[in-house]
Formats: C-alpha cells, sequence, structure tokens
C-alpha cells in the first residue's frame, strides 16, 4: 500500500465517522498523524566518533543532514537518550549495516542472505549488525532449510541473548540436520572478539592509529605508530593486518611507481620485444601505475585493507549489554515450571517461532522487510 493510498483509506474512515464536536480538518490532521506514524524510516544503529575522545557514542540514529546529527543514545543502564551532535563536534560515524545490501538481496539467492550475516555477525558489538545478521541467517535457512539451514542456525548461536535462546537455536539446527548429529547441540560456541588477555589501552591505542588512517591522516598515524612502538606490538592485536600493509598504507606517495608509471612488465623497460615494438607499452617501456593510476601523489587505501581496519575497530569498542527483549520470557527449569503451575503448552519450535521475526518477510525496501 503506497502512502497516499494509506493516507486516502485513513483520512475517508475517520471522516465517515466523525462526530459534530470535530471538524473535517481535525480528522484530516489526525489522519497525517497516523500515515507519519505508520509509514516513519525505522532507525538504524550507529556508531559515533567525537573529537578528542577515545570512547564513542552508540544508538540509533535519528536524522543527519549537513550541521547535525540526531540520534537515541544508548546509555550504560540500557536507558535512551536523544542527543543532537554539531558535526563539527565529530570526528567520523560508522552506520555498520547498508540500506543498500539489504535492498539488493533476493530471496532466488539464499546464499547472499547468509553471506551478509556472516559479515554482519563480525560486528556483533554494533546493536543493529547482531539483529539483522539473526534475521538474515533465519531468512537463508527458510529459503535453502535443507542446504543452509543447519550451518545458518549454528550462525545464529553465538548472537544469542541468552543461554536459552542459544539452546533454541542448536535445536533447531539439530532439527534442520540431516543426520541429526547430537553433537549440534553442545558444540562450543566461536568468538569473534579480539584477544582477551591484552590490556584495554592497548587495544585503544590500536584504534586511535587505525582511525587516523581510515581518514586518510597518514602523517599522523605512522607518527603515532612510531611512538607506541606498534611494529612491535601489532602481531599481538591483530593477525589480521600486518605492519608491512600498514607502513605502506601510511606513504604520502604511491609506492608501487615513480611517479605514476611502472616499468612495463612485458619489455622490462627495454620497449622492444623480440626486435618489435612491445604492443603493451607501445615502446615507451612504462606503463600506467595500476594501484593509483597515475594519480601518485594520492596513495588510496586498498578496499580489503579498509574492510579490515574498520572490523577491527568494531572488534576492540568496548561491550555494551544488549537491550532487553520484551519477546523473550525468563528461562525457567522444568521443575521451577511445574512447582509454580505454569505448564502451558510450549509453541512448536520452527524457524517462523524461534524469534521475534517471520522469515517469510524477506525483502527489504523503503527501510522495511515485507513478503
Amino acid at each position: 500500500m503506497t502512502q497516499q493510498t494509506l493516507y486516502s483509506t485513513v483520512s475517508g474512515r475517520l471522516t465517515a465517522h466523525v462526530p459534530a464536536t470535530l471538524t473535517r480538518r481535525a480528522a484530516l490532521i489526525c489522519a497525517t498523524a497516523v500515515v507519519f506514524i505508520l509509514t516513519v524510516q525505522p532507525a538504524w544503529a550507529v556508531i559515533v566518533f567525537l573529537k578528542g575522545q577515545d570512547e564513542p557514542l552508540r544508538g540509533y540514529l535519528l536524522s543527519s543532514d549537513d550541521h547535525k546529527v540526531v540520534i537515541n543514545e544508548l546509555l550504560p543502564d540500557n536507558a535512551v537518550k536523544k542527543r543532537t551532535i554539531l558535526r563539527a563536534e565529530i570526528d567520523d560515524v560508522l552506520q555498520t549495516v547498508s540500506f543498500e545490501r539489504l535492498e539488493s538481496l533476493k530471496p532466488a539467492e539464499p546464499d547472499r542472505y547468509r553471506e551478509y550475516a556472516e559479515e554482519l555477525a563480525e560486528k556483533s558489538k554494533d546493536p543493529d549488525a547482531r539483529v539483522t545478521a539473526i534475521r538474515l541467517f533465519l531468512i537463508a535457512a527458510h529459503l535453502a532449510p535443507e542446504r543452509l539451514g543447519r550451518s545458518c542456525l549454528l550462525g545464529m548461536v553465538p548472537l544469542a541473548e541468552n543461554d536459552a535462546q542459544q539452546r533454541q537455536f542448536r535445536a533447531m539446527a539439530y532439527l534442520l540436520d540431516a543426520t541429526h548429529d547430537p553433537k549440534l547441540l553442545t558444540m562450543p560456541v566461536l568468538s569473534n572478539s579480539p584477544h582477551s588477555d591484552m590490556e584495554p589501552r592497548y587495544g585503544k591505542q590500536l584504534l586511535r592509529v587505525l582511525r587516523k588512517l581510515r581518514q586518510g591522516n597518514r602523517r599522523e598515524a605512522a607518527s603515532l605508530a612510531r611512538r607506541i612502538r606498534l611494529k612491535d606490538r601489532l602481531r599481538e592485536l591483530t593477525d589480521t593486518i600486518t605492519y608491512e600493509e600498514f607502513d605502506e598504507a601510511c606513504s604520502t606517495v604511491c609506492p608501487h611507481c615513480v611517479q605514476g608509471y611502472q616499468k612495463c612488465p612485458a619489455c622490462g623497460g627495454r620497449k622492444f620485444v623480440a626486435g618489435e615494438s612491445c604492443p603493451t607499452c607501445s615502446a615507451r617501456g612504462t606503463i600506467a601505475c595500476p594501484h593509483c593510476g597515475t594519480d601518485y601523489r594520492h596513495n588510496p587505501l586498498p578496499p580489503s585493507l579498509l574492510k579490515r581496519i574498520v572490523q577491527l575497530e568494531l572488534n576492540w569498542l568496548p561491550s555494551t549489554t544488549p537491550l532487553p527483549n520484551a519477546t523473550s520470557p525468563p528461562h525457567r527449569s522444568w521443575a521451577q515450571s511445574v512447582q509454580q503451575g505454569r505448564v502451558a503448552p510450549l509453541p512448536p519450535l520452527s524457524l517462523e517461532t524461534i524469534t521475534e521475526f517471520d522469515p517469510r518477510e524477506n525483502v527489504f525496501r523503503d527501510g522495511q522487510w515485507t513478503s
């Protein structure tokens, strides 16, 4: 239903039953308010880094423009506080869930749901990434239960809010497994967390260095790296980025060429091959650098390195307690339930009932999941 159709329907019903004390204009105003409430876009999780502060703000993005960003900030006690932040105060903003990626997913391609779920699961400290990962795993399992069901349900286990939900996800994986392997009910949960025995201050220093590099402040990143002896410490902090990669990325000019050009690999710079002009370089002896495209003064950060940097930033952010889920009742043992007279039938375990999400709503359009 479009917004215009919804407006016509709501306003028609309101004005058809309007009392004498309420004018038609007031009824239309009420209809407009209802439509706004029903069609407002959901808030998505965001991480805001403020200038001069190590600890970022977490919350849900309400609005943003060239001058300010408005979020519902998540406080340590799980309360939410609306906060307006001027752009001048902001160092960087990370929004881990991509609308474009969600809108590109199609039910005919269930593997793409799982692939994006796996990416978001690595950012599980972001509240929205965790919830969206669970939903995408669930949809993929629903679309291809025989092929993807078992692996997707196991992928949901580390994202569970509590032990009871973990047990449910394991049980569902067991039911979807063709062999009904009992090990699925007890296998250990893998973690994407960084080294737990590392001092927090080293994590903060690593964050600061990587953030400087990601933002293009290469000189500052290199200077800070030398100050904290990152060359000797980086291997202890992460095994996804080498110091050689970091040092190369900190170069202010492209390290792969000389003023935008490389020696021709076909002729070795000699301009001729077997007595003929080299067709690769047109007898020039050099080719344009494939890394910088002759713009040697701009050393672009490789996309693969950028992705790993963002992932490390998210991994090293301090954890926050998940918001309580009103739909998930506290777990009680069978004995407690019998003693308290709570022996009502349990809902059947299925992909449709195991979470608050309906996996049949698998198309993302205009900020909403639909079937």
